[in-house]
């Protein structure tokens, strides 16, 4: 201190202005929840207490010594990515609606950097605070972490010392986690998650969420996952991919955004977006053409209106097409990519066997080629027989059950009277999402109340289930699965009582013991059910005929129309493509892919169908069709099907409801045997 002139004892000026910015520094801590009160601002990290507001400003200080994919970071070449970066700004340390943004993309255009740069920005400004990233499955986010994430950061000096160590811990707490599935960063963690299973999607309560390659997501999946940031002070929503289907996934949220599109520089007056006119903003040289123009390379791009030649497409601006909602959304194209230029997209275009792929991977534009779709809802409206009515009864009935964790979908099917053309329509009867801790006793109620002849029932994931329903109508209940690789004979499964001949089909001895299976080749089996829509052999009743209650994504209940928000919904929902199985023999197989969601009554609806195959038409009338006869088989012999009671030394058959007292060592059916009861003989209902 010194003497003033009044004769006080004061501090000198920069002392006191050195105080009054820790002081800042300080309440701006503890504000941000990166301090506690008893005073750790000096221990945390100058990159943390002097983390800016935005992701640009951020990856600006960290840049000289940043390498990506074992190259320096530039923004030369990379322009375009100036403002989606900008773009991530905060605005104060709590806010309600948070920050939502969308990339949909090409592939190789920098989104996955952006994500990795967004977290450690993230982890430094918000100290001591969750973070998830989301990948499509486990491989690739063990991957993407040990592969991609690790080397990145640990090559920028201020952060790697925080790699798995909290300065502002306590002595014996300062290591933190450092594995492939949980990542520290200071006091703060990243987990690298996927989209599969509970736990990884609904455990940890985190600040921010990313999710990359949204196009193999689920939106169920993915609005589940979203809840981990429902109670976020700040909470920060990331989706990038590469572009998928239109109207799913990606392109379903980038619609929501304000659609930020790049405009190349050209005479128009907002400039051309390529990827929008691709391949008519591509020019070639020609011998006709120009003097001015003759120093171009072969091919170039050019906008198709103003014939303006475009020689660095990374000049323009970026304009959003809905300027009015709140989420922020990029479309980042490879004709933006310093690693492109317009003669390798367009031999991409001429030589591309999957076209698909070509719009989404190359111009970042979600594409439906017209021939991937079986059914759209005009062939379903087509279908609709107001004459039939939904039933709450029948005889004689097909059903098919898709099954999972705590709910199943159901599809009940029955023949219709012969056409002029001598043969028979399949007619919906009933369809019904069961939501229950065993959703198994409303499925035995259907099997009664429409007299169900033939069930083809989904045997995964629940295996033991689906079997104890199957052995409680015996003969009646076929476990299907789509291992069946079809040979090109025409066959879209295998029936289990009718093996095919070749050595590589026989059956294991599970499956010799219960012959009642089903064996189904994927994509000829819904390609062949779809297409029975298409040349109008199925029918059913008017579409909102039938309310029903059901659970949304994120399991709240709302009541609907079933058949035309959900039937029809989940069959337009699979896109046939190629798949390549061997690129240089030209080897490729036809596959189905989901758009979006999950389309559960697609399938049910295939098991339904194959139920009905096997029920003779001139059968109708009769209790079980052409399954009478097993019916009346295992109704006069038959394996017995254990329960143990509540004296856990009495087992009783579910089905002749004979009861056998067991000793330690011995077997329920062996006790039966002893007493000549060794065959099960139900009395037939």
């Amino acid at each position: 201190m010194q003497l003033s002139r009044a004769g006080k004892f004061e501090y000198p000026q920069e002392v006191v202005a050195l105080a009054m910015q820790h002081l800042s520094a300080r309440q701006e801590a503890r504000k941000r929840n990166i301090m506690s009160n008893d005073g750790r601002w000096s221990a945390l990290p100058a990159i943390a207490r002097n983390a800016p507001d935005d992701l640009f400003s951020f990856v600006e200080k960290i840049k000289p010594t940043l390498r990506v994919d074992n190259e320096p970071f530039t923004w030369e070449g990379h322009e375009y990515l100036l403002e989606p970066y900008k773009a991530f700004k905060l605005t104060g340390d709590k806010s309600e609606e948070g920050l939502q943004v969308v990339w949909m993309c090409g592939a190789q255009v920098g989104k996955t950097i952006g994500g990795f740069l967004l977290l450690v920005w993230l982890a430094m400004r918000f100290w001591g605070k969750y973070f998830g990233y989301f990948l499509p499955d486990q491989a690739m986010a063990m991957i993407f972490s040990d592969v991609r994430f690790k080397p990145t950061v640990r090559s920028i000096p201020e952060i790697k010392p925080l790699w798995g160590e909290d300065p502002t811990a306590d002595e014996g707490e300062k290591h933190r986690t450092d594995q492939k599935r949980v990542r520290s960063l200071g006091a703060s963690q990243i987990f690298f998650s996927y989209m599969q299973g509970k736990t990884s999607t609904e455990s940890i309560p985190m600040l921010a969420i990313l999710f990359d390659e949204v196009r193999r997501m689920t939106e169920g999946d993915i609005d589940r996952a979203m809840e981990r940031i429902s109670h976020s002070p700040y909470p920060i929503d990331f989706k990038f991919s590469t572009a998928g289907y239109p109207d799913a996934n990606i392109d379903k949220y980038f619609k929501r955004s304000n659609q930020h599109r790049f405009h190349s520089k050209c005479k128009c007056t907002d400039g051309v977006v390529l990827a929008d006119v691709f391949p008519n903003c591509i020019g070639e040289k020609s011998a006709g053409m120009t003097p001015s123009l003759r120093h171009m390379p072969d091919v170039f791009y050019v906008c198709p209106v103003c014939k303006e030649v475009i020689d660095n497409p990374r000049e323009g601006i970026w304009i959003p097409h809905n300027p009015g909602a709140k989420v922020l959304g990029y479309h980042i194209p490879q004709t933006l990519s310093c690693r492109q230029n317009a003669e390798k997209l367009l031999n991409a275009y001429q030589e591309a066997s999957d076209l698909q792929e070509f719009f989404n991977s190359k111009l970042g534009i979600a594409y439906l080629a017209p021939e991937s779709q079986i059914v759209n809802e005009d062939i379903l409206r087509a279908t609709v027989n107001t004459d039939l009515k939904w039933l709450t009864k029948g005889a004689n009935l097909a059903m098919g059950i898709d099954q999972m964790g705590g709910f199943n979908v159901v599809t009940l099917r029955y023949w219709g009277e012969k056409t002029d053309t001598g043969l028979c329509k399949s007619r919906l009867a009933h369809i019904e999402v069961i939501y229950d801790d065993d959703p198994w006793t409303r499925c035995d109620e259907l099997m009664e109340q429409y007299d169900v002849s033939v069930c083809v029932v989904d045997a995964l994931p629940n295996i033991n289930e689906a079997r104890r329903f199957a052995k409680r109508f015996r003969g009646r209940v076929w476990l299907a699965d789509y291992s069946y690789d079809s040979k090109g004979d025409g066959d879209i499964c295998v029936w289990g009582d009718r093996p095919k001949d070749n050595p590589s089909e026989k059956k294991s001895s599970e499956e010799i013991k219960n012959k009642y299976t089903v064996k189904i080749s994927r994509y000829h089996g819904i390609e062949w059910n779809l297409m029975k829509y298409v040349h109008r052999m199925k029918e059913q009743p008017h579409e909102r005929g039938l309310e029903a209650t059901v659970q949304d994504t994120v399991g709240r209940q709302v009541t609907i129309h079933l058949c035309e928000k959900m039937f029809w919904i989940h069959l337009q929902k699979v896109a046939r493509r190629k798949q390549v199985v061997d690129e240089s023999q030209g080897k490729f197989r036809m596959v189905f892919e989901n758009i979006g969601l999950d389309p559960h009554f697609l399938h049910a609806d295939l098991y339904c169908e194959l139920a009905l195959s096997r029920i003779k038409l001139e059968g109708r009338d009769k209790a079980f069709g052409d399954f009478a006869g097993v019916a009346k088989k295992y109704a006069s012999k038959g394996e017995h099907d254990w329960r143990q009671l509540s004296n856990p030394a009495h087992w009783k058959c579910v089905y002749c409801n004979i009861t056998v007292s067991v000793e330690n060592g011995e077997f329920a059916q062996g006790v039966a045997a002893k007493h000549g009861l060794e065959l099960c003989q139900p009395t037939l209902k």
